[in-house]
């Protein structure tokens, strides 16, 4: 079997790729139901970066992904 993320010969490839990777550890970091669940409780980014231990603009992107905001 061929590796699922095996060296792109054509650079479009590795962007999706990368995409997956991010995508991968964004729910890693950030389950979708813990944020819904912080956000209710909190409604602020910064402390949910601190919580999460990610850059506020990851924070950020993550909530708009999820839709809780």
């Amino acid at each position: 079997a061929n590796p699922v993320f095996k060296k792109a010969p054509d650079k479009r490839d590795g962007v999706f790729n990368e995409l997956l990777a991010d995508h991968f550890s964004a729910c890693m970091l950030m389950p979708k139901h813990l944020m819904e669940r912080k956000w209710q409780e909190l409604k602020e980014i910064k402390q949910m970066a601190d919580i999460f231990d990610v850059p506020e603009s990851v924070m950020y992107c993550g909530l708009k992904f999820t839709r809780p905001i």
